[in-house]
């Protein structure tokens, strides 16, 4: 790292302050909100379901988060637009699970943290999608770049985690309640990032483009002709099922009837990509009753609800499945690398504290177990939360002063092998070595992946968007920097969806949460395997 580099530090890290505050968010915020939603009552399933929600929409908007943020036009640039508004939608369920008993009647205390849930668990995922857009766009040294971005998100997970330790309650800020406190504190610190990041980030907005222009260029992201609907007091022959429902649209036409220009006596209504047309009540030339009013207005509002549960999840998928496919190989291998990369390092992250309390603490979490297990179980999560303290400050330290060391030097594939291949080395050492110490010394070992994974991957993305001839030879289809990025968040949030759905059957197969270790090593292995076949430039031309 140059000396010019160093001098730009400062303003580098404020660019990166937004992954610092939603990384803040994220850490912080999870402490709390799987023991919040057993206090409200939602079994295990419902919160399975509701913890799984944020990244399965994560893989269906933030691939057009990315797309859209390549081509926005706004006076503001291309990204802070998108950062400000997923930074406002994240700050909304920061306040809406702070003051919710302040705000809502305590009978609508649990759908609205289950709701504030989903949208935080989105938004601190989809802000990182922008944000690392605007690094590239901004700083000249990507790796520099990505390297601050990684020391940024530790930094944020860090201070989440020391935010959600410290007792609260006998401040002036606690006195509302420990969860009020923190979940305040957090939004404070939002808006902080959010604002300085918007400063410092100046960015040139694109030159406005023609109609023509911009349909030509929009193929990709492009959403199918709208459904249209005509709703009549009388229906016309066919049009209606015996139960009064409109016969099935499709994406071609209309599925009732051809509607022309709508006249006076008609009244639209725009919702999910349908428009509706009906005559009004009390017309001269139509009169309907109420009964059949609300009847239409059912009909009409059953098949928005249907046409956006069918966009949602069979057409979004689709498309994305589509869009997998027609992406240059060299973004395919580099997919596969993330995927089972974060595969690995989620199943530590989310079952690190379970194996710590259970497997090295031998202690129980059940109400049958006595007090004593109960108790060495509690104190088993606190020191796996403590691993994972010193997991993120390994991981800041080794990625703002080592890995740039280590990939100008040796590549970013040796960089990759390091991390993953480290990985693999320290997790077993968790089922040999169960004191304090030897946990918390294998615990910053896996630090050394999580900054790899954080920004390496990211860099070469961008490589590869800088030099598309030469990456993307071949390739009929040339995303942009944006829908890269994307591509590769959109392996994050799939590697946390796979592991909800199967390893809960794995656990019932081998009753002991330790099989998480097997799973983890299995993962990484394969990671240093693909890592082989990701396309990396030679250290010469990274120096």
């Amino acid at each position: 790292m140059s000396s010019r580099s160093w001098r730009q530090l400062p303003w580098t890290v404020g660019i990166n302050l937004v992954a610092f505050g939603a990384h803040l968010c994220a850490c912080g915020c999870f402490v709390y909100l799987p023991p919040m939603l057993r206090k409200a009552g939602f079994s295990e399933k419902a919160r399975g379901v509701i913890l799984g929600m944020g990244p399965f929409l994560c893989i269906l908007g933030v691939p057009l988060v990315g797309a859209w943020s390549d081509r926005c036009r706004s006076r503001l640039g291309r990204r802070r637009p998108f950062l400000l508004g997923l930074g406002a939608l994240l700050g909304l369920a920061l306040a809406a699970i702070a003051f919710a008993d302040l705000i809502f009647a305590p009978s609508a205390h649990g759908p609205v943290l289950a709701v504030a849930t989903i949208v935080l668990d989105f938004a601190t995922q989809a802000l990182l999608n922008p944000s690392q857009s605007l690094l590239y766009d901004l700083v000249a040294d990507v790796d520099y770049g990505f390297s601050v971005y990684s020391f940024s998100l530790s930094l944020g997970g860090l201070f989440g985690y020391l935010l959600s330790a410290l007792d609260w309650t006998g401040t002036a800020l606690g006195n509302a309640g420990q969860e009020r406190a923190v979940f305040l504190l957090m939004l404070i610190a939002l808006i902080t990032c959010l604002a300085v990041t918007s400063v410092l980030a100046k960015e040139k907005p694109l030159p406005p483009v023609k109609p023509t222009e911009n349909m030509a260029n929009g193929d990709a992201m492009r959403s199918p002709p709208p459904c249209t609907l005509v709703i009549l007091d009388k229906a016309p022959q066919g049009g209606v099922t015996s139960n009064g429902l409109p016969v099935a649209c499709n994406g071609n036409g209309p599925a009732i009837g051809e509607p022309g220009t709508p006249s006076h006596n008609h009244s639209t209504l725009h919702g999910a990509g349908v428009f509706i047309t009906w005559h009004h009540v009390g017309s001269s030339k139509a009169k309907a009753s109420p009964a059949k009013v609300v009847r239409a207005v059912s009909s009409a509002l059953l098949v928005i609800v249907c046409e956006a549960f069918c966009r949602v999840f069979v057409v979004l998928p689709a498309r994305a499945a589509s869009s997998l496919g027609r992406i240059p190989s060299s973004l395919r291998r580099l997919f596969l690398f993330q995927l089972l990369s974060w595969m690995a390092l989620f199943a530590h992250y989310v079952y690190f504290t379970d194996f710590t309390g259970e497997v090295v603490y031998h202690g129980r979490p059940e109400e049958t177990a006595s007090n004593d297990d109960r108790s060495r179980y509690d104190r088993g999560v606190r020191a796996g939360s403590w691993g994972l303290l010193v997991n993120c400050i390994a991981s800041s330290v080794y990625s703002l002063t080592i890995q740039w060391r280590v990939t100008s030097r040796f590549g970013q594939r040796f960089g990759l092998l390091l991390g993953m291949g480290t990985f693999a080395a320290a997790m077993p050492g968790l089922l040999v070595f169960t004191d304090l110490a030897s946990m918390l010394s294998l615990s910053a070992m896996t630090g050394i992946a999580a900054a790899a994974l954080d920004s390496i991957p990211y860099a070469l993305a961008c490589l590869y968007c800088e030099n598309s001839q030469e990456y993307f030879k071949g390739s009929r289809y040339t995303p942009g920097v944006g829908q890269c990025l994307a591509l590769l968040a959109t392996a994050e949030y799939l590697s946390q969806v796979i592991l909800t759905l199967f390893m809960g059957y794995i656990f019932s197969a081998t009753h002991t949460v330790a099989s998480y270790v097997a799973v983890a090593v299995v993962c990484a292995l394969a990671s240093c395997y693909a890592s082989t076949f990701v396309a990396c430039p030679s250290p010469k031309d990274t120096s």
